[in-house]
């Protein structure tokens, strides 16, 4: 019963014993699973994602029990920002991302005060503890082997942090910084100080303060104009501080200047080659090849936005050309990675709004490594593309109040970014719907701040087309359309010209043409209505919105004709609402909506069975607070509703909740069993959701003081939880070796291992439970064999 067991701690101890032989040692950073072993077929593989395929082996014991309650589940997940920090900590040899705004241009309110952590190819939401900060304000300390922080908060005094344990934790010093906006910081790694220069607090700042490690001095020294903005970044070539470009705070000129600290004093170099005047640029030291690399930034006007790369070789600039490059950017934010010895830059704001990606280059090229989800949103689109299997977004107002001409899909349960070849231009306020019959998802309408469309593209999956048709619906924003299945057609109806009228008109897409219909009986006209098909009673449904009221009726359409259904909705009207059909339940849902001019309804949920609107049941808390213009779809391959966006005012939300019937995914410790721990108890936690569809959950190991600072690490995962007579030596075990299905060898840097489980898009998945436990090596162990025992965790699968 104990045969896995022994076989990954024999693994474990033969692992330990080369190292401390001095064979085989893990470059820094390495914490991919290295060996597996499966009970069935004894084989041995090497698979970063080879839990997913363990999962499926699970028997019936470990699924939860059937839950027929109903549910919202929240996808926490980082959004696109601009002037966001990233740093690599030493001590989690991991990725920190802190931060950022969620507006545009020079508008510095909207911050964000989330943590994430990169793992597993995608960010995962780490903590919100209420630290704001500065651009740029981030750094590594490798003199003290940590992560630091500078944080700027208007009207308060500078503050300073130190990521220490997966936490930050404020540093004391005698003396801070004053206020100011857009400086630089980067550490000098011949002196082992943290330099902070540049900015403004009104007028400029002309002063360097540099950070020892445990106070802050002040040096004055003539040297580069103020400025706020610039690059900053150590040039290990020279053993100084280079700095590059910014805007000159007095002139508000763009500049493209190159200086360099040396600790006492500002030297102007006059390099052969230098990149165009920037400012919102970065700069960052790759050590690996000994250059100060460059990207993007902009020039401040309208449309001018770079996406170019330089080196820094300590003489002279040099433009790297790329095959590839990231989109062009400004006020993004970069570090380099030592796990994977790349630059890699991430976020920032285009002529288009923010940006949620991710880049990583190695000196040759650079490569896409990562996307956020869409910004938050306002009178967008999204609707289940059945031919991609997948829930499709377009546009939409952003944080800024522009509108977006961006394209996004949702499968499973990460958002990614689409980039046609060709797209409808930005707009708000439109209309989608998925023409099934023909794989097309159709796009009318919509408005941009300064006109009204009347266009019409289609989606094949890949790239938008426009369609130009002599007859057409007349341009209008708040129109709604809806696939009615039976008869191949999308109808729309509704909305308001660009001269304000409200419109009454039902039109039908063919495939090919408009054309409009002249229905024997028809709603009001109105604008920021519901609709969707009732494939239960083979019907478009149209519910509230607005004209010079607010309205309060349903109507059904056939067809031929419209046939109001009921007159009042259980709270008032629900303009802005968003509809969908939910097959599963044969029940239309209708998510917020406005009951009058700056009010919003606070019944989330309404369901139509056929016969009159009631009140959705949910079971849950908390539940999506009270919004409009969000946008609800089903999303058949999870048989689950998404909703995104929305809001209460004119500020979009960027969550993504799921209404279902499914089950929470849910991480549990449990209490360290008897005799198990050595020295110190290493603990064991889930980072992230075990979701359905997610590659990103993981299971760390961490020990307060590893005897073995780089050994290998053991976990054992089981479908069953031990009972009170299993052992090893004096410990009682957490995991059931009679039903282990898996037990991985990884390598630990530092206080920290992870195993990183891909979780199968597989329904079947859902609910199945699995207990998890640690091993490490601990050489003062002597009654466990120079082993520790972690305590267990109980893992549950969800689909939320």
């Amino acid at each position: 019963m104990l045969l896995a067991i022994a076989f990954a701690i024999a693994s474990l101890r033969l692992r330990h014993h080369k190292r401390a032989e001095g064979h085989g040692a893990a470059r820094a950073g390495d914490d991919s699973m290295e060996d597996s072993h499966l009970l069935g077929p004894r084989s041995w593989v090497s698979s970063a994602h080879l839990a997913c395929a363990c999962l499926v082996v699970l028997s019936a014991a470990g699924r939860a029990a059937a839950q027929s309650t109903t549910h919202y589940g929240l996808l926490a997940g980082v959004v696109p920002r601009r002037h966001t920090a990233i740093g690599f900590d030493p001590q989690d040899q991991r990725l920190i991302m802190r931060g950022g705004m969620q507006t545009t241009g020079a508008d510095y309110t909207g911050r964000f005060t989330d943590d994430s952590e990169w793992a597993a190819g995608t960010w995962l939401v780490h903590g919100s503890v209420g630290l704001a900060f500065t651009a740029k304000g981030m750094f590594v300390d490798t003199v003290r082997d940590r992560l630091m922080l500078w944080s700027v908060v208007p009207g308060q005094p500078t503050t300073l942090y130190a990521r220490e344990g997966g936490d930050w934790r404020f540093v004391p010093t005698t003396s801070t910084p004053p206020f100011r906006r857009l400086s630089a910081i980067a550490f000098d790694e011949r002196r082992g100080r943290a330099v902070l220069w540049g900015g403004s607090a009104g007028p400029a700042v002309l002063d360097v303060w540099e950070f020892d490690g445990n106070r802050w001095s002040s040096i004055s020294a003539p040297g580069p104009t103020g400025r706020d903005d610039p690059g900053l970044a150590y040039d290990g070539v020279r053993g100084t501080v280079v700095l590059f470009g910014g805007r000159d705070v007095a002139s508000g000129l763009v500049l493209a200047d190159t200086w360099e600290w040396n600790g006492v004093a500002w030297t102007r170099l006059a390099p052969s080659r230098t990149p165009p005047a920037r400012t919102g640029h970065s700069l960052t030291w790759d050590p690996s090849r000994r250059r100060v690399v460059l990207f993007g930034g902009g020039t401040g006007l309208p449309g001018t936005v770079f996406a170019d790369t330089w080196e820094w070789d300590g003489a002279d600039w040099n433009r790297i050309a790329t095959a590839a490059a990231p989109p062009a950017r400004t006020a993004h934010a970069a570090a380099f990675d030592p796990a994977t010895r790349r630059v890699l830059v991430v976020c920032g704001e285009d002529n288009g709004g923010l940006l949620g990606d991710m880049w990583a280059f190695d000196g040759r090229d650079w490569t896409a490594v990562g996307e956020c989800g869409p910004p938050g949103l306002l009178g967008h689109a999204a609707v289940y593309h059945a031919a991609e299997r997948e829930v499709l977004l377009f546009g939409g107002r952003g944080f800024d109040g522009r509108p977006l001409n961006q394209t996004w899909r949702f499968h499973g349960a990460s958002w990614a970014r689409l980039r046609p070849p060709v797209s409808p231009a930005a707009r708000e306020f439109h209309a989608l719907a998925h023409d099934r019959g023909r794989a097309r998802t159709v796009l009318f309408g919509g408005a941009d701040g300064s006109q009204v469309f009347d266009d019409t593209w289609l989606f094949d999956g890949a790239s938008w087309t426009r369609v130009n048709t002599l007859l057409r619906p007349s341009p209008r924003t708040g129109h709604a359309m809806a696939y009615d299945a039976v008869r191949g057609r999308v109808v729309l109806f509704g909305g308001l010209d660009a001269q304000g009228t409200f419109l009454g008109d039902t039109w039908e897409w063919d495939g090919s043409v408009w054309q409009l219909l002249q229905p024997p009986s028809s709603p009001p006209p109105r604008a920021d209505h519901g609709m969707t098909y009732d494939a239960a009673r083979n019907q478009v449904m149209l519910c509230s919105g607005r004209a010079t009221a607010y309205l309060t009726d349903t109507w059904t359409f056939d067809g031929h004709t419209w046939t109001q259904r009921a007159i009042t909705l259980p709270d008032g009207a629900h303009a802005g609402c968003a509809m969908e059909y939910d097959p599963d339940r044969r029940t239309v849902f209708l998510l917020g909506g406005q009951t009058g001019v700056g009010a919003w309804s606070n019944q989330v949920l309404l369901a139509w069975g056929g016969s009159a609107w009631t009140a959705a049941p949910t079971w849950t808390i908390p539940v999506p607070g009270p919004r409009s213009s969000a946008s609800l779809a089903w999303d058949e391959t999870m048989h689950r509703l998404v909703v995104y966006g929305g809001g209460s005012g004119w500020v979009g939300s960027s969550d993504t909740w799921f209404y279902t019937r499914g089950v929470a995914a849910v991480v549990t410790s449990l209490p360290p069993q008897a005799g198990c721990s050595g020295a110190s108890l290493p603990t064991l936690s889930g980072f992230g959701q075990p979701v359905l569809g997610r590659r990103d959950f993981l299971l760390d190991l961490r020990h307060p003081d590893p005897p073995s600072p780089t050994g290998p690490v053991a976990f054992l995962l089981s479908s069953g939880t031990a009972g009170a007579g299993t052992r090893f030596g004096v410990c009682q075990l957490t995991v059931d070796p009679g039903s282990l299905f898996l037990s991985a060898v990884v390598q630990r840097t530092g206080t920290l291992a992870s195993l990183t489980m891909s979780i199968p898009l597989a329904r079947s998945l859902m609910g199945v439970q699995f207990t998890a436990q640690g091993v490490t090596v601990d050489p003062t162990n002597h009654a466990l064999q120079g082993l520790t025992f972690s305590q267990g965790a109980r893992v549950s699968i969800g689909d939320f």
